[in-house]
Formats: structure tokens, sequence, C-alpha cells
């Protein structure tokens, strides 16, 4: 079963006041936790990982970003989540990019320009097939020696048997 990526606030004699991670924190899974953990602005000394289930990037990156934000210790990572925070913490990555979106009218006439230049190599290829066939059947036409008679009676006659 899937979960949401979520986060509640805890009070630990050990830490003080921690933020306690759990869910999936994948692509997929985050929603608005991006703009929640943005929100958090009393201080934070811990988050603890140890109920996170899944991580990706996208989620590490958060996960560290947010732990940076409030000079906070990362705690309970593991295996491969922990090696991914690693990584993640090495790139010092500030922001997410914004995926380009293009006006809709450029995107629609982009679609159609890649649809008919597609549509075009189809028909060179379909050509170039077609004057083969021809140029073959010229050949053939021009000297008629090099036609094997027997291999196409025999060949016709397995295809003519076969519909029967």
């Amino acid at each position: 079963m899937t979960e949401q990526a979520n986060f509640n606030f805890e009070e630990s004699a050990e830490h003080g006041s921690v933020l306690r991670l759990n869910g999936n924190y994948t692509i997929n899974m985050i929603g608005d936790l991006d703009d929640r953990l943005r929100a958090i602005e009393h201080p934070v000394n811990a988050l603890i990982l140890s109920d996170v289930r899944q991580v990706d990037t996208i989620g590490a990156w958060l996960i560290e970003r947010t732990a940076r934000q409030h000079n906070a210790q990362i705690i309970g990572a593991k295996g491969d989540a922990s090696r991914l925070l690693q990584r993640v913490s090495e790139q010092q990555i500030e922001k997410i990019p914004k995926p380009f979106n293009p006006l809709p009218i450029k995107r629609i006439l982009t679609e159609i320009g890649e649809a008919v230049m597609s549509s075009l190599q189809t028909m060179v290829a379909f050509l170039a097939f077609i004057g083969q066939v021809v140029l073959s059947f010229i050949v053939v036409l021009l000297n008629p020696r090099r036609l094997r008679y027997q291999d196409l009676v025999q060949y016709l006659s397995g295809r003519l048997a076969s519909l029967d």
C-alpha cells in the first residue's frame, strides 16, 4: 500500500524539537510537501527518517534541503536512502528547475511539424522500396535468364497449396 509523504513535529529529550518524516518520499507521493516543508517556521534540530519507506532523488533533495534550511541533522536513514541523501548533499542543488512549458500553440505546431517530418521520412522510404522493386523488374525484363523459373514455380505452388 502506498502512503503519501508526510511529517509530524515531536519533542525529544535527546534531540529537542524534531521532525518525524513518514510515508514514501517519491515524486508521485510528495504532493504539496515542498510547500509545507518551506512553511515550517519554528526551529527543528533533527529530521528522523525511521518511518520513511521509500526515497527517490526528489524526496532526498527535499529532506536534505529541509535539514540544511533548519541546520538540522538527519537521523535514521537506512541503506539506499542513506546513500542517496549523501549523493544529493554533495551536489548542493538550491532549487528544483521548473519544467519548460512552451506556449500551447507552439507545442501544437511543434507536434504537427514532427508528424509531417515523420510522414515524409516514411514516404521517402516507401518510394525507395518501390524504386528497388521496379528496378529489379526492369533487370529481369532485360535479361530473362536471371529469373529462376523453377524456384518461382515451386514457391508459388507451395503458397497456393497453403490457401486450400
